[in-house]
């Protein structure tokens, strides 16, 4: 979403993961903004009854986040340990120059 009234914006990307396969990916913000704050990220898992799993069952996603100058973020993720679907969803914040 980008609100150019206010001079905010946030991007956001969800990436579903396979077992030992890498994703990369680079956002920018739009013209006329710049990165705000860290990149963040969240893990989202999906078992089939709908509860949390148990500690030992949760999927283990190895992450590395790179600013790229001031206007934008790259993200590198692969999954190392899963008994479930698990997306991962890539957060990048942006604001006026």
């Amino acid at each position: 979403t980008v609100n150019k009234a206010k001079g905010r914006g946030f991007l956001v990307r969800e990436f579903a993961l396979k077992k030992n396969v890498t994703r990369t990916s680079t956002r920018s913000c739009p013209a006329g903004m710049v990165r705000r704050g860290k990149l963040s990220y969240t893990v989202q898992e999906f078992p089939a009854d709908h509860k949390s799993p148990k500690w030992k069952d949760r999927a283990l996603v190895d992450v590395k986040m790179t600013p790229k100058g001031n206007n934008a973020g790259s993200v590198r993720m692969t999954l190392k340990r899963a008994k479930s679907p698990t997306v991962v969803q890539f957060q990048l914040r942006c604001g006026k120059r």
